[in-house]
């Protein structure tokens, strides 16, 4: 229930004034005036919400016309301050504490008590005063709310003031008062109770993506830490399930294997090393208690710093390693010449990785030409972000590389990465062929590629870059299939 739908005449305004507050009841909400009060050219006063949507008066049905009802604050404020100067009790006060406020939310005050509110009544002999209160009685004391979860034993606020104040600053402030969280997280508690909640709001929670657990985000490192083992178990089970595929390709498999073993191993090692660390630790603060040292305290914090920084990165390597044997990237035509509007524009792919511990590298298309090609054709490169026009440099790599081949086709791929073999290959300057990199380049570039036109011609362009030899066929085109390992990059130009 409402704020406003609690602001009832008999739960709020004492007795002794009841009779005279029949004269500020909204005939609309049958509550008190709100705050937005106004008045309409026929001198009848509504809470402002109640007839913000209306073209009559509620009370004798005049129109309103172009005279819209006015803020009560400038076309009556006399009535105003009267009411603001309305003796009332909290709306989150029990009723039988004070004789007014709310017993029954769902009734008027004067019905009759039932057990619940008849224990209610008992509690309040536990009001504990608190700042801000009247201190012309007990009732104007705060009483401690709470609500215990095994039973139905409820606390209220006794406060007492006028009906400006409690608009104006008590309800912002009362302790009883039911609020939403502020996070957003769709619990309602008492103000009070606000700080407890912060613990356990699933609004502060992150969910690892490896294991699904969920935790505070300061503790997601000394979660990589501790759970090391199992996240390489469940990593290793998925790859296990992806090469059930009997169309995978084994020798990667086995290479991703292989990979993931010599990682098991130094995890391994780097938890001993944090062990190592740990005591280190535990007998450097025994040290400081005898004599401060504080070199030795940060010579085994920056050990610790250390063990953690090498475990995130393994972790991080592995799962980019798992996660590469499909990348997609769609950009819409006309999106991607509006961002890029001139010659030596760039469009990074995302990050995909070789197999092994390549990479990252990405794709790299220039829609109206690099800086040293021609503005009427798209240039196209593959190598790592940031070397400018640089992609195409042949350094060696310390790792042995497979070669891989590049693809233009006009049209998307589909959600399995196969291309409509009706769509022609793109075969302007040779670049629909294999072009075969080799073992020992780090990037490949084309400053020439795809003309503009046709380009912006095509709904989508799609660059598949494969890995593994090229298996021409008969008719001189190349299959696109499960067979090897395969990264896709599906681009709108």
């Amino acid at each position: 229930m409402s704020v406003r739908n609690k602001l009832k005449i008999d739960d709020i305004v004492q007795e002794d004034e009841r009779r005279s507050a029949q004269e500020y009841e909204c005939a609309v909400c049958m509550s008190l005036w709100h705050q937005d009060a106004v008045q309409t050219d026929c001198h009848h006063i509504f809470c402002g919400s109640c007839v913000s949507g209306l073209l009559a008066c509620p009370t004798c049905r005049k129109p309103f016309g172009e005279e819209k009802p006015k803020p009560l604050r400038d076309s009556n404020p006399f009535a105003l301050r009267v009411l603001n100067g309305l003796k009332v009790t909290c709306p989150n006060a029990a009723a039988e504490a004070s004789g007014t406020g709310l017993g029954n939310l769902s009734g008027s005050a004067s019905e009759e008590p039932g057990p619940a509110a008849k224990k209610r009544k008992a509690n309040n002999s536990k009001a504990v005063r608190a700042p801000g209160s009247s201190s012309s009685s007990s009732s104007s004391s705060f009483l401690v709310a709470h609500q215990h979860a095994d039973s139905d034993e409820f606390l209220y606020c006794t406060w007492t003031g006028s009906y400006g104040d409690l608009l104006a600053k008590h309800l912002a402030e009362c302790e009883c008062q039911i609020v939403d969280c502020p996070r957003g997280c769709g619990e309602s508690m008492q103000r009070r109770n606000l700080t407890v909640h912060e613990a356990h709001c699933q609004k502060l929670l992150v969910e690892c993506s490896i294991c699904g657990e969920k935790m505070k985000p300061d503790a997601v490192e000394a979660h990589r830490r501790e759970r090391a083992e199992l996240h390489v178990t469940i990593l290793e089970k998925r790859l296990a399930d992806v090469g059930a595929d009997p169309a995978g390709g084994g020798s990667k498999l086995d290479q991703m294997h292989s990979l993931m073993q010599a990682m098991d191993k130094r995890i391994t090692k780097i938890e001993k090393e944090g062990a190592k660390a740990t005591k280190v630790a535990e007998v450097d603060k025994r040290l400081v208690k005898v004599e401060s040292n504080g070199a030795k305290t940060a010579h085994v914090t920056a050990i610790g710093k250390k063990t953690a920084d090498q475990l995130g990165s393994v972790i991080k390597n592995l799962k980019n390693i798992c996660g590469t044997l499909a990348v997609d990237w769609t950009i819409n035509t006309a999106d991607l010449y509006r961002r890029c509007t001139r010659k030596g524009h760039k469009e990074w792919s995302p990050p995909f990785f070789l197999p092994g511990p390549v990479g990252p590298f990405y794709a790299l298309v220039t829609p109206h030409g690099c800086s040293t090609g021609t503005g009427t054709h798209c240039s196209f490169y593959i190598g790592y972000k940031g070397e400018t026009d640089a992609a195409s440099e042949d350094r060696p790599i310390a790792t042995r590389v497979p070669p891989w081949s590049v693809y233009f086709r006009k049209g998307r791929a589909d959600v399995s990465g196969h291309v409509d073999e009706s769509l022609a290959i793109v075969t302007h300057n040779g670049v629909g062929q294999c072009i075969n990199l080799g073992t020992r380049g780090i990037g490949w570039s084309n400053i020439k590629s795809l003309p503009v036109s046709e380009i912006k011609a095509s709904p989508y362009i799609t660059i598949m870059i494969r890995f593994g030899p090229a298996r021409q066929k008969k008719d001189g085109t190349f299959p696109m299939d499960n067979e090897i390992v395969t990264a896709i990059l599906k681009t709108g130009p």
